[in-house]
Formats: structure tokens, C-alpha cells, sequence
């Protein structure tokens, strides 16, 4: 059955905690991020009715002193209390078949949310007067290790380090490799996945330029060590033999709000540095994309010209092919449109000596529940034009890989988001 017979909009959870006070809370999972949910929702004082689980062999237990209810017990609560349904995994495969399961014995309720709407109404609803300040202590201080987590080994994920020392690591050796490195969200995983599947050795990264990094947060050891280890391995990979670079470019408006709801789900832990007081999550949102637009066409010169010498502006951009090809000293550039991805395997795979190169698209937002709070925010958000001007108007750097006609089209997907 569609899972869109059972919406899921977790923008309502988000924007209303009211909707975990005032209902009972079944918590559909009995598993690890069940119990994590549950804990969560237990700390800020907010009470779970139940588990769920639609394997009978694991309902009648109980958990944490819950019990674990059967899709029928489910069923009859529904008919004669208000519940709200929270789906605790984190992969959509399981959440669409568990949506299957709830859409069969057809319950009236309509809140039925993903533990990523969860978390981001905890968060973003954490001052809620409801809440014990005891309670909200305890909940930030625990929470605020999934920072540290990631800096255990000195560095977060998101400098992509582990990458760049491999990438250095075959250049030392003389051995070719393919660097997929652009800015994010621009359909690289796609190519660096498929080139993986063609046994093509290639390093996907967003920053080799340690000075765009964000190094502040460490400590001025931790931040020397970053920087030295990001230069000496860029400068084994610059002096090698050869460098092959596959760079993507994609229309700001789409590449932005992706770039957005993916920032919000990877660092919901990190949340609080994206909010202003009295800000609503949807204002939060924007201030994101509005700050964020246009910072894929400075990419280019902030990291592929500083660190490689290749200014992409100074060379012609076919716009109808959608890709073009800069050759320069011992570096050779392969410069691409998110939108002409599929026309272009027979490029990749000649730029890169593959001949029989197949495009597998992966969307990453497909299998994670991310997928369902896009869609909510692709149907409600408005965008004031004047952030959209910023890439659409009398901006040179949009107008080298989009032509007048392009940007039209382009546009008419937003149609009903922009407010003029």
C-alpha cells in the first residue's frame, strides 16, 4: 500500500509539542532507537504509553516497565483515545513497511511521526514551560556528547579527513585516483558510488582548503594539527603525476533546501547553533538558506582555484552539453550540471577510461526518514525572491553554467514557493 495513504508531516510535531502532552505517545520500534526515543521523551518528563511491534512474538513484554502492544491492541486504543504514533527507525525501508502494517487495520489518527520529527521538536520546543529546568539541563548535557563523539579522533566528519590522507596515500604511491570534489549536495554521491562500482579508485570530497574549514571550535593544537595534515596531503596530491577532478554544479534553489534539511537532520544534536530565540523552526530554516545560496558558485574559487589553480569562470562552459573540460598543466577538470547527470555517462566514463561507465543514482535522503521532512518543507516553504535575486539576478557566476532559457525552467519548479 502507498505510504502516502498515511502522510507524515513532522512539521506539525515540530512546530506543536502540544501533540506529546496532550496525546498518548506509542513509540513504534521496541528496539535500540525505541528505547533511545524512550529515554529521551522520559528525561523532559514526558510520558510513553507504550511500545508497538507488529512481530507478535515480541509484544507482552515490557520495556523499561512499558509494555509492548500488537497492531490489534493499537487498533482499539485508537478508537477511544487520541495516541500519536512515533516510528523510531531510522530507515525508510522499515518505516514504509511498518506504515503498510498501520495502513491495513486503517486507525484515525493522523500523527504519526519519524524519530527525526521527534528530535527536532525536542529541540527546537526545548523552552517549553512545560519542561522542568532540571529536566531540560539534564537533556542538553547528555545530548551535547553527540559533539564530542565526532572529535575523538581529533577530527569531525565533516572535515572528510579519512578521505583526503587516502586520496594523498595512492598519490605517494604513483597510483591514479579520481577526486569527485565540489560542493555538497550536488548528486556526487551518485558519481562516486557508480565509479566505485566500475572499480575506479576515487576519493569523494567537499573542502581540501583548511582555511574554509571550520577549525574554530578546536583548540589551537587540534586546530595546527587539522591544518597541517590537510596541507601536506593536498600538496602530495597536487604534485602528483596526474590529477583527475570531477566537479558538479546544480541550480542554488534545489541544491540550497536539500543542503538545508540534510544540515538539520546530520546535526540535530548541533540544532541549537542554527536557532535564534523566538525564531520558528521554518525561519530557522530559511535564515539557512539564505545564507547558504550562493556559497556553491563561491566554492569554486574557494577551493577548487586556491587550492588547484583553476579558476572554472575563466574557461567556456558548454551550457547545452552541460559539461565541459579544462585542462591545465597536470590537472584535468571534468565540470558537470547536477541536471545533465544522465545524459552524461559516456563522458564520465571516457574522462575517467571506463567505457562501459554506468550512472546509478542514489538519492541518500530515500532510505532515511529525511525524506519525509523535505517533503514537508518543499510543500509549506515560502521563499522571499529576494534571496532567490541573489543566483537568478545579474549574478555572472549562476550565468556561466545556466543560460536565460535554463533559469526559466528552472524557476517554474519553485513556483509556488517564492514570494515576490
Amino acid at each position: 500500500m502507498e505510504n502516502t495513504l498515511i502522510p507524515i508531516n513532522e512539521l506539525n510535531l515540530i512546530e506543536n509539542i502540544d501533540i506529546l502532552f496532550a496525546n498518548t505517545i506509542i513509540l513504534y520500534g521496541a528496539g535500540d532507537e525505541g528505547k533511545k526515543a524512550y529515554i529521551k521523551l522520559k528525561i523532559l518528563g514526558i510520558p510513553v504509553a507504550y511500545f508497538c511491534e507488529s512481530v507478535t512474538a515480541k509484544c507482552g513484554r515490557s520495556i523499561f516497565g512499558v509494555e509492548v502492544i500488537s497492531l490489534s491492541k493499537l487498533k482499539e486504543l485508537d478508537t477511544r483515545e487520541d495516541i500519536t504514533v512515533i516510528i523510531t527507525s531510522y530507515y525508510t525501508k522499515y518505516i514504509e513497511e511498518i506504515l503498510g502494517s498501520i495502513s491495513q487495520i486503517q486507525i484515525r489518527t493522523d500523527k504519526i511521526f519519524t524519530a527525526i520529527g521527534l528530535n527536532l521538536s525536542l529541540i527546537q520546543n526545548i523552552m517549553d514551560a512545560r519542561i522542568s529546568e532540571q529536566n531540560r539541563d539534564l537533556f542538553l548535557n547528555i545530548y551535547s556528547m553527540g559533539q564530542l563523539e565526532q572529535k575523538i579522533a581529533g577530527f569531525s566528519n565533516e572535515e572528510k579527513l579519512p578521505p583526503i590522507s587516502r586520496c594523498a596515500e595512492l598519490a605517494s604511491l604513483g597510483i591514479d585516483s579520481i577526486l569527485v570534489y565540489q560542493s555538497r549536495k550536488v548528486g556526487s554521491s551518485s558519481v562516486s558510488y557508480s565509479l566505485s562500482l566500475a572499480d575506479i579508485e576515487n576519493m569523494q570530497i567537499h573542502f581540501l582548503n583548511f582555511s574554509s574549514l571550520k577549525t574554530e571550535k578546536y583548540n589551537e593544537e587540534t586546530r595546527q594539527a587539522i591544518m597541517n595534515h590537510i596541507s601536506g596531503c593536498t600538496n602530495i596530491i597536487r604534485n602528483s603525476q596526474r590529477i583527475k577532478i570531477i566537479t558538479i554544479v546544480r541550480e542554488p534553489i534545489s541544491r540550497v533546501v536539500s543542503w538545508a534539511t540534510f544540515l538539520i537532520y546530520k546535526c540535530y544534536y548541533h540544532y541549537p547553533h542554527y536557532i535564534s530565540p523566538g525564531e520558528s523552526f521554518i525561519e530557522s530554516f530559511l535564515n539557512i538558506i539564505s545564507t547558504s545560496i550562493q556559497d556553491q558558485f563561491n566554492w569554486f574559487h574557494d577551493e577548487l582555484e586556491d587550492v588547484f589553480g583553476i579558476d572554472v569562470y575563466a574557461h567556456p562552459f558548454n551550457k547545452d552539453k552541460g559539461y565541459s573540460i579544462i585542462k591545465q598543466d597536470n590537472i584535468e577538470v571534468l565540470v558537470m550540471k547536477t541536471e545533465k547527470l544522465n545524459c552524461l555517462e559516456g563522458v564520465i566514463g571516457e574522462f575517467v577510461g571506463a567505457p562501459n561507465f554506468k550512472l546509478i543514482n542514489v538519492n541518500e535522503a530515500d532510505s532515511l526518514p529525511i525524506k519525509y521532512i523535505y517533503k514537508n518543507i518543499k510543500d509549506t516553504i515560502k521563499i522571499p525572491y529576494e534571496t532567490i535575486a541573489q543566483c537568478y539576478e545579474g549574478n555572472p557566476m549562476m550565468d556561466h553554467f545556466y543560460s536565460l532559457n535554463e533559469k526559466k525552467e528552472l524557476l517554474k519548479k519553485w513556483e509556488k514557493n517564492i514570494v515576490r
